[in-house]
């Protein structure tokens, strides 16, 4: 169906009124709501965890809390990355809920 309305001119960047959000970005959202994230905010998670960095660590799981029970690209869930990173801070995140 997107292919059909981009083959007849809808501009796939244009944002709405109210909120100047894209239509990629909707169906981005809709996808988080079903537990889906983007390849790159998971591995962004992964190496957070593993550097240590709780700063980033924080704010990835303040925006995406369903984050929190998933796991990276390679099937590692991260509440098991925060129990190896050591920090004791990136393991109380992971047990907030």
């Amino acid at each position: 169906m997107v292919k059909v309305l981009v083959d007849h001119g809808a501009d796939v960047n244009a944002g709405d009124s109210q909120f100047d959000a894209t239509p990629a970005g909707g169906a981005i959202e809709y996808l988080r709501e079903l537990g889906g994230f983007l390849g790159i905010e998971l591995s962004d998670l992964a190496f957070a965890i593993e550097t240590p960095q709780v700063a980033w660590v924080r704010r990835f799981l303040e925006r995406f809390p369903a984050m929190r029970p998933a796991s990276d690209t390679q099937g590692r869930p991260f509440k098991q990355l925060a129990e190896q990173s050591g920090s004791a801070e990136i393991l109380e995140l992971f047990q907030l809920s």
